[in-house]
């Protein structure tokens, strides 16, 4: 029979032990790179969604932007299109002497340039031309 020492059979023991240690490392090592694998994947998944969200946000910002600007614009258009056809009207209504009259009896009734322009939907700069020219047709 043979006799083994203390020494001997510890390394009999230990030795299937490191051997089953180190294969059940490979495996972890080999389940930690896949997970790493998996959350890398993920990752990029979720920038690529954060960057799409961050676009969207921003073409909706762009699209309320535009949204106001389009609103403001039909405003001001359906606040124009009074002052212009009042301004078509009264363009088609007299002509040249009878302006000049009209001024003349609104200038004469007390009114000013500025008021004048008002209500004719001019500008006063106009308004101030027309009213000295009315006052020169009516001196000559």
């Amino acid at each position: 029979m043979i006799t083994l020492g203390y020494l001997e059979l510890l390394s009999l023991v230990t030795l299937p032990i490191c051997g089953i240690l180190i294969y059940s490392m490979n495996i972890q090592k080999r389940r930690i790179s896949f997970l790493q694998g998996k959350f890398d994947a993920v990752q990029r998944q979720y920038y690529t969604l954060e960057n799409a969200h961050e676009d969207l946000q921003n073409k909706q910002q762009q699209n309320q932007i535009f949204k106001s600007s389009l609103q403001e614009a039909e405003i001001t258009t359906n606040l124009q299109e009074p002052r212009l056809s009042l301004q078509k009207a009264t363009h088609t209504k007299h002509n040249n002497k009878d302006k000049y009259q009209f001024i003349q009896s609104l200038s004469g009734s007390g009114m000013a340039a500025e008021e004048i322009a008002k209500v004719l939907s001019i500008s006063s700069n106009e308004a101030e031309q027309l009213v000295n020219l009315s006052k020169l047709a009516n001196i000559q």
